[in-house]
């Protein structure tokens, strides 16, 4: 892991907190926790189904855009998005 991998991942912690304060109160599946992630996180946004969508960039692995689940799972993905939003 880059030096950055932590900081990266802190990063993406705390954002994921930020963004599902509100569905801890309703029940809803939450992501929380420390991730690895093969670059650093710029947008994100949860999906409807609790997923949290995050854009990468410099990833060493290549790739564009990590989807990671409410029980912790990082599955990352290189589609090339200029960016992301969740659904109106």
């Amino acid at each position: 892991m880059r030096a950055t991998g932590r900081l990266t991942s802190f990063l993406i912690a705390a954002l994921a907190a930020a963004l599902l304060g509100p569905a801890a109160a309703t029940g809803a599946p939450q992501v929380n926790g420390v991730f690895p992630l093969s670059g650093s996180p710029g947008e994100l946004t949860e999906g409807p189904d609790g997923n949290i969508w995050v854009a990468l960039s410099d990833s060493a692995a290549g790739n564009d855009l990590a989807r990671i689940t409410p029980d912790g799972t990082v599955t990352e993905f290189n589609p090339g998005p200029l960016g992301i939003r969740a659904p109106a």
